[in-house]
């Protein structure tokens, strides 16, 4: 699945440090293959909106079972402990045989999910097929539709909080940010664990074991990195890590996270995120959706749409509506930086207001 970020006049930083920004951002959706787009521009999208669907073809390779097993050619299909045409999974015993009256075993194993077919006689091949796949394609985040490329791309623009890193390796992921996994999944929603600590390589195999959609990390060890296959001083094609992909908030050695950054992170439940560790495109970073980062206790007054009233010093009074709150304090005439949300009025002007200023509707 292929998925493209475009940020309007920036660029990574060309320091090991996180910047952390508000920017105007272009998501460009595609489909791994030809299929059907579910949107048209204009259309108002939300993270898990599905904006087109695909069938992959099946995958097919050819499975030599004579030579596997040892075996005359005619013989292969006796070795067989599953029917052709019988679903299998990866990894599962297909075919075995015994030798040296029973001292070692010779087996075949599926090389992914699917189904084997019938064996030549003659030659001992067999053809294995894998399962069709169903792609539906989501959003990724909060925004708008601008563009589509029919039969295979959709183009969504949004403003969104942006943490710049400084390395990452394994492609892009969403998911929800957690800063604990567990064993036991409650949903089946993926999630991205946030670690204050370095990813060490006891960390990203646990997060591999445990199905994390990706990892966030102020920094590693070099050392650990080779040790996993994602040496950062290696060629991006040398890099062997199929783990979650990783991303390096703050570059390498072992500094724990800025207070700053561990606070965005943390400070409220991030329902979705995308991180992009391109190190091909050098491309590095954390993308947090505007409606999903809201200051402490701020969801159990307003939510976004709330009907709300205008009632301060620093703005007109009228009725307004919640549009999204905004990610760090505002400054206030009166020298303070307090919490604060955007309101659309009537005309759909907008204007940033503390939360402290507004006040609820029926």
């Amino acid at each position: 699945m292929a998925t493209m970020l475009a940020l309007r006049g920036t660029a990574n930083p060309p320091t090991p440090t996180p910047q952390i920004g508000r920017y105007p951002l272009r998501l460009r959706r595609v489909l791994p293959a030809d299929g059907q787009l579910a949107v048209q521009p204009g259309d108002r999208v939300e993270p898990h909106t599905v904006v087109g669907s695909c069938s992959l073809t099946p995958r097919r390779v050819v499975m030599d079972l004579a030579h596997t097993l040892g075996v005359a050619p005619e013989r292969a299909e006796a070795c067989l402990v599953v029917e052709p045409g019988e679903k299998c999974q990866e990894g599962d015993l297909i075919a075995s045989r015994r030798r040296l009256l029973g001292l070692s075993t010779r087996t075949a194993t599926a090389p992914f999910n699917g189904h084997i077919g019938n064996v030549s006689v003659r030659s001992g091949l067999a053809w294995f097929e894998g399962d069709s796949q169903e792609v539906n394609l989501p959003a990724g985040l909060y925004g708008s539709v601008v563009d589509t490329v029919p039969p295979r791309e959709v183009l969504i623009e949004a403003e969104a909080v942006v943490v710049r890193g400084a390395f990452g390796l394994g492609g892009e992921a969403s998911g929800n940010l957690t800063t604990v996994l567990s064993q036991v999944e409650e949903n089946d929603e993926r999630l991205i664990l946030v670690s204050r600590e370095p990813a060490t390589v006891e960390v990203m195999r646990r997060a591999a074991q445990l199905g994390a959609a990706a990892v966030v990390a102020p920094t590693a060890l070099r050392r650990d990195m080779a040790v996993l296959g994602m040496d950062p001083l290696a060629r991006p094609t040398s890099h062997t890590w199929q783990g979650p992909p990783l991303l390096l908030t703050e570059g390498f050695g072992e500094h724990p996270m800025t207070d700053t950054l561990w606070e965005l992170l943390t400070a409220q439940p991030v329902p979705w995120a995308t991180v992009v560790a391109r190190p091909d495109l050098h491309v590095f970073m954390l993308v947090l959706p505007l409606r999903s980062l809201a200051p402490k206790d701020a969801w159990t007054r307003f939510a976004p749409g709330s009907r709300l009233k205008r009632a301060g010093m620093s703005v007109e009074p009228g009725e307004v509506r919640l549009d999204s709150f905004m990610p760090f304090p505002l400054a206030v005439p009166s020298g303070l930086r307090l919490p604060a949300a955007e309101t659309l009025d009537s005309e759909d002007r907008r204007t940033r207001v503390p939360l402290s200023e507004l006040e609820w509707l029926m």
